[in-house]
């Protein structure tokens, strides 16, 4: 049974017509930003996108969440002054989404969670909580007030997300907005690599076109960011080709946006990045329900040694490991400090903006070659690179447990979702999403991202949205068969 399923609100459909009046108005908008503010035009792009999303949310709620999503993989922490003070467009945001969650509570009594939502919302309100705890013992309270406008952030994106998406159609929203900003996003880094100056894109979202060492950034802030962003959407689109759920007028246009979407993940010449994405696509067909999943990771196998071979050959930096590079031999370094103030301080943690000063005083007891690296240009300056490892650091070992538990509940969610929806296309996307959150779990390990976008808050809510969306047609099919 593939009809829609609506839960409890029809929303107003747009009017098809009113489509280019939107795009317009976009890109009048940005215009106007550029001029007004003096903006890069790519910020003010990814800025009156956001604001023209926002717009449409009279006639679906969802597109709140579109909104959110655009900034999130994008220039997720972009700031503004207001009377003198730092902002960013994330707090602002949320701002916008308590009002209609309290809206939608207490003027519609409107259930936000189902029987799954709570699998989720528990370690999260644990680890939230546990985090504010350990900050407001271990540092000051500026510091503290700054981290709960991110904690509270976290929670009401949980909680939005599910609060919105009302049937199939939103979903289809969500994974669109996605798909196009990704894709933009991934243009204006193949124009970056190739310094395409005459032309926009080229120019980064800081108004600059100097791309060090031509590792394009997109519309990010780094070049680790995009790599990170990129295999998100990256496989739902894949899984959805897949599926063959796309109209065959459609299907050209999403293999060119897989294609590239995946030439500038490369060409951000993140190792981390393309490693975390190569454990998505060989979660994908372990997890698949069809005949020809075998055939799949065939496939997947002989991509991954294509790109081996490849990158040997070319001898850039994909190669280079913890014996020749001093990045990837520093990571080394910061986890053994990392692991070692961690025991040292397994309860409350050190606290959020601690482990740079801490790390300091580990430089006699952490083991590395001088040749590579050295201990005093990473500890004392880096983060842990690692959010397993900085959560359990800065928040205790209850923080890291309560973290695991969360990943754990997103991953059954998303499982689950995928067993019992009847819609192929809803199925496809819960798969996808699965091994997307398979790469935000292998990227955790390398990178601090859990802190610097909202994503997996959104997948945490996405998921139990799914479920939501899987108990209603199951409850469908039983009242029919019966």
């Amino acid at each position: 049974m593939n009809a829609t399923t609506t839960i409890g609100y029809a929303p107003k459909q747009i009017p098809n017509p009113r489509v280019a009046l939107y795009v317009g108005a976009g890109l009048v908008l940005s215009i106007m930003l550029s001029m007004v503010f003096k903006l890069p035009i790519a910020l003010a792009m990814i800025l009156g996108t956001q604001l023209v999303l926002l717009s449409l949310v009279v006639y679906r709620r969802v597109f709140i969440v579109a909104a959110l999503l655009v900034g999130q993989l994008t220039a997720s922490n972009y700031m503004v002054y207001i009377s003198g003070s730092q902002i960013s467009i994330r707090f602002l945001w949320t701002i916008l989404a308590v009002v209609m969650l309290i809206y939608m509570y207490f003027k519609e009594r409107k259930t936000i969670l189902g029987k799954r939502g709570w699998k989720v919302l528990v370690p999260a309100i644990i680890l939230v909580a546990l985090s504010i705890i350990s900050n407001a013992i271990n540092t000051d309270m500026s510091y503290t007030l700054q981290y709960l406008r991110t904690a509270v952030t976290s929670l009401v994106i949980i909680l939005l997300v599910p609060a919105v998406v009302e049937e199939e159609k939103d979903i289809k929203i969500l994974g669109l907005t996605a798909l196009i900003t990704c894709g933009i996003s991934a243009v204006f880094a193949i124009m970056q690599h190739f310094h395409f100056n005459p032309l926009p894109m080229s120019i980064n979202i800081f108004g600059t076109d100097a791309i060090r060492n031509r590792r394009a950034i997109g519309l990010n802030d780094s070049p680790v960011d995009l790599s990170f962003t990129l295999p998100l959407v990256l496989l739902p689109a894949i899984t959805l080709l897949f599926f063959k759920v796309v109209n065959a007028r459609y299907k050209v246009l999403l293999i060119l946006a897989i294609m590239v979407i995946a030439v500038a993940e490369y060409l951000t010449y993140t190792r981390s990045g393309m490693y975390a994405m190569a454990a998505g696509l060989v979660a994908l067909p372990l997890f698949m329900k069809s005949k020809v999943k075998w055939q799949f990771f065939l496939v997947v196998l002989v991509i991954i040694a294509s790109f081996v071979v490849y990158t040997n050959i070319k001898g850039n930096r994909y190669t280079e490991g913890v014996s020749n590079d001093s990045s990837a031999a520093g990571r080394l370094v910061l986890w053994q400090a990392g692991a070692k103030i961690a025991m040292s301080s397994p309860v409350f943690g050190i606290g959020g903006n601690s482990f740079k000063q801490v790390s300091q005083q580990y430089m006699t007891s952490v083991t590395y070659d001088p040749n590579v690296v050295q201990a005093n240009a990473v500890l004392g300056v880096e983060q842990p690179h690692n959010d397993f490892l900085r959560i359990w650091v800065s928040y205790g070992t209850a923080a890291l447990i309560a973290f695991i538990w969360l990943l754990i509940s997103v991953f059954r969610n998303f499982l689950i979702s995928y067993r019992y929806l009847s819609s192929r296309l809803v199925k496809g996307i819960a798969l996808g999403c699965f091994a997307a959150f398979v790469t935000y779990a292998v990227s955790a390990f390398t990178h601090n991202v859990i802190d610097e976008v909202s994503l997996i808050w959104v997948f945490g809510g996405l998921s139990i949205a799914l479920c939501k969306l899987a108990t209603i047609q199951k409850q469908k099919q039983m009242k029919v068969s019966g």
